[in-house]
């Protein structure tokens, strides 16, 4: 999917287009197509690297598997959130932008994926503050008030920049750390952002020119209705590549399984940007 981008090509004089994935280190399946994915892109085109804003699973299989391929891992961890902060931005500025960033409201909360509406949490909470302060300041970190939220902006920005990638990929977590994700990959210039598409819904909160282009496991995640309103939103094409299989791990002798739903490409649990916020 990444060559289906417009002008990526000689970005900044290169040769190569520099990739860089952002999740959390937790493996899963999309994990697993990622790291299939890192396995056969041609190294004389690509150079790959790895980053996450969370600090936990740094014992997990994907740690290992990156280094095997010799893909580099950027680990930089989220300053913590205390629950003082949160109760003094909501002392100081009130609550964040409901219209805007959603609320506790059963209706405003993030659809789980049979549809059924989610309490917010504390971390979705530290989220909306994040968002809402950007949006108060005009979009410029400098102007973020309160200091915390400046220095977690600074932090987000500071990191993607000095990475200094061509095009961003993650995936959708249905959640607004996705939003948190491309504010700060716009804010530090990174020229291509991808957003996969384990999980349907994504954010509603995405806004024109957020990505440039999302990638579908299969056509019925692709002409769903939550991912049609996604491609409205921003603009953005959607395109669909199916994951690969490797047939030579099958047993050739074995019974054949029920044909399944195109559904079961959509995997469970969001990743995306797995900012980790601690709040305590």
């Amino acid at each position: 999917g990444i060559n289906g981008i417009n002008g990526i090509n000689g970005i900044n004089g290169r040769s190569k287009i520099r990739l860089l994935m952002v999740g959390m280190l937790k493996f899963d399946g999309q994990k697993t197509i990622w790291v299939n994915q890192m396995r056969l892109l041609p190294r004389d085109r690509f150079s790959i690297e790895y980053a996450t804003f969370a600090s936990d699973n740094q014992d997990s299989p994907l740690v290992r598997m990156l280094a095997d391929l010799g893909i580099p891992l950027h680990i930089a961890p989220l300053p913590s959130v205390s629950y003082d902060d949160l109760d003094a931005y909501a002392a100081t500025y009130g609550q964040a932008d409901q219209n805007q960033l959603g609320s506790r409201d059963r209706t405003k909360a993030a659809p789980s994926e049979d549809g059924v509406f989610e309490p917010l949490t504390a971390e979705e909470d530290v989220y909306m503050m994040l968002l809402d302060s950007l949006d108060r300041a005009g979009g410029v970190v400098a102007k973020v008030e309160p200091l915390w939220v400046r220095q977690t902006w600074e932090h987000m920005v500071t990191h993607l920049r000095a990475l200094r990638c061509d095009v961003l990929a993650f995936a959708n977590a249905r959640e607004r750390s996705d939003l948190l994700l491309v504010r700060a990959a716009r804010l530090a210039g990174v020229p291509k952002l991808v957003m996969e598409l384990p999980n349907l819904f994504p954010n509603d909160g995405l806004k024109p020119d957020d990505v440039d282009l999302f990638v579908a496991p299969s056509h019925y995640v692709a002409g769903h209705p939550s991912v049609q309103a996604a491609v409205r939103n921003t603009g953005a094409p959607v395109y669909v590549v199916n994951p690969g299989v490797n047939t030579s791990e099958f047993d050739p002798n074995a019974s054949k399984l029920a044909v399944c739903h195109p559904k079961i490409f959509q995997t469970s649990g969001g990743m995306g940007m797995g900012m980790g916020v601690g709040v305590g």
